[in-house]
């Protein structure tokens, strides 16, 4: 009966990662850009070409018009790094940077449930699979390239790290 429990389980865990997978996939590839990620791309892109390591981050007011430079900006630009490294990465195009920006969050996540699989047990991963593979707040921090939320990810791997 438990070996019955354990495959159904398990073939849930699979169902569930497949459904992520997927919806990721076409939520990243059926995304629009807005005008604020229009205006980060355009910011990065300007980075790329010029050659350098940008220092500031986005516009505090984005008003749709790409016309100055003068509009002032957050201090950091951790974002536009990563920016920088994934459209390197990708050859200089843009989708394909986006595809490899997903699975980087995607592989966070599975070394996320693999953690709860071993240190809680199959019904855990089962029902942490399930609850991860429809989360709004997942699909929204892993789609969103030009408007990254990367502390969702970093709190599986404070998760990992410190419990």
């Amino acid at each position: 009966m438990e070996k019955k429990i354990n495959y159904v389980l398990l073939i849930l865990i699979i169902c569930a990662i497949i459904i992520s997978v997927i919806s990721n996939f076409y939520f990243q590839r059926n995304s629009f850009l807005s005008t604020d990620n229009e205006q980060h791309f355009y910011d990065m892109r300007k980075a790329y070409d010029e050659k350098y390591i940008p220092h500031t981050g986005a516009r505090l007011v984005t008003n749709g018009l790409l016309v100055s430079d003068d509009i002032a900006r957050v201090p950091g630009a951790g974002f536009y790094s990563k920016f920088l490294l994934l459209f390197n990465l990708g050859g200089e195009n843009y989708y394909t940077a986006r595809i490899i920006d997903v699975s980087l969050y995607l592989l966070v996540l599975f070394i996320f449930l693999v953690w709860i699989y071993f240190r809680f047990g199959i019904v855990s991963a089962a029902i942490m699979t399930s609850f991860i593979a429809v989360s709004c707040i997942l699909f929204e921090a892993t789609t969103s390239f030009t408007n990254p939320n990367p502390v969702v990810m970093f709190s599986f791997l404070f998760c990992i790290f410190f419990v």
